[in-house]
């Protein structure tokens, strides 16, 4: 059952924030791309910045000292306070959504809190979470029906991605000791402003990084915004409307990896306003689906103390809390009508324990003696301890 109704005032629209908000989700794109799937290129990434981007913002907003320093750096927004961060955000979505919806294209994004039955949690946080989030609240009992808990977070995904993801979770990514889940999912459908023609696709070689070749359906039309230079070969697909658009992009030379590794904001924006010649061009049919763990690429781009003992979410639970799971699914398919696209971001918390450790790892003295009258029954001094 859900926990809170999410008819609550609307947050008030800010300009500044929604600007900011955007420009800094472009460069945690960028990045984010940068990082996933290393340097190897023989395997496809698909992601969704912007899923996991609401995420994580979600996250911040119940994050304190270090841990929210830490998560305001990653997504490029260390100058926004958590208000004007999900005030920023609030525009941004609901800019998307209405100006899609005006072209009509279909872009949801939908929240979601999946709280362990009993955890407390602070009230201006669950607030901000309706307000500004519109953030569905159940609760479930990870500790003593797990199964019953992921099944219930995979229905609500499969009805915010169109049925396209189904499993967010993989197994042990949850566990009886998680508390929190929180949850984002991201749904686009867009028609081509210019559909591509079914009749004149056709099977022709893909060239894979091996050396091989394989052979795939490509579409093809003329399209007026292209480039073609010694560095890259671009092209700019509008949506119904104009205001969405796909941008493919294909270095002349070397690995995707390494012309991504070099990509900049300002690089892409120097790409796409070079866009000024129409050629035919030819683009494979494709649908691509992937599953990402997200935590080592977090913890490496400067997120570690939320996955800590150290993690501070003092501002979400008074209990502590630190990140055991992120994790997204994506589903990505592009034909000769449009592009259809679904994500899902889950990241899971688990109560913390303050632990020291304690490592004897240099020469020690082992002592077995009665507690009571305190006669030593046996005492060894270890210098080496293998035999």
């Amino acid at each position: 059952m859900e926990l809170i109704a999410r008819d609550v005032p609307a947050a008030p629209v800010d300009r500044g924030a929604e600007a900011a908000i955007a420009r800094a989700e472009q460069r945690f794109g960028l990045d984010l791309l940068r990082r996933l799937g290393g340097g190897d290129s023989s395997t496809n990434v698909v992601a969704s910045p912007l899923s996991l981007a609401v995420a994580l913002a979600m996250l911040e907003t119940g994050a304190r000292g270090p841990t929210l320093d830490q998560i305001a750096r990653v997504l490029g927004t260390p100058g926004l306070s958590p208000g004007a961060q999900d005030a920023g955000w609030a525009a941004l979505l609901g800019d998307l959504s209405a100006a899609a919806a005006k072209d009509g294209v279909t872009i949801r994004s939908a929240n979601s809190l999946w709280l362990q039955r009993n955890l407390p949690m602070v009230a201006t946080f669950m607030a901000d979470m309706a307000r500004y989030f519109r953030a569905g609240v159940w609760q479930v009992d990870f500790a003593r029906d797990l199964p019953g808990a992921t099944s219930a977070i995979d229905r609500w995904t499969s009805e915010h991605t169109a049925g396209k993801i189904t499993r967010l979770f993989r197994p042990g990514d949850l566990s009886a000791a998680t508390a929190l889940v929180l949850a984002n999912a991201v749904y686009f459908d867009g028609a081509w402003q210019a559909p591509f023609q079914a009749s004149a696709t056709a099977d022709l070689p893909f060239h894979l990084p091996s050396g091989a070749t394989v052979t795939v359906p490509f579409m093809q039309q003329q399209a007026p915004r292209t480039a073609v230079t010694t560095a890259y070969g671009a092209v700019e697909l509008p949506y119904r409307g104009g205001r969405l658009a796909a941008v493919a992009i294909m270095p002349a030379a070397g690995t995707l990896p390494e012309f991504v590794a070099g990509l900049t904001p300002g690089r892409l924006d120097q790409i796409v306003a070079g866009l000024d010649r129409r050629s035919q061009i030819f683009l494979p049919r494709f649908t691509v689906s992937g599953y990402l763990d997200l935590k080592p690429t977090l913890e490496g781009m400067g997120m570690d103390v939320a996955f800590t003992g150290g993690a501070d979410f003092s501002a979400m639970s008074p209990r502590g809390l630190a990140v055991q799971s992120a994790v997204q699914r994506d589903y990505l398919a592009v034909d000769e009508h449009g592009t259809k696209a679904s994500a899902a971001t889950g990241i899971g918390l688990e109560p913390t324990a303050t632990v020291s450790v304690l490592r004897f790892d240099h020469p020690f003295l082992f002592v077995i003696r009665d507690t009571v009258t305190e006669a030593i029954l046996f005492a060894a001094r270890i210098e080496n301890p293998t035999p």
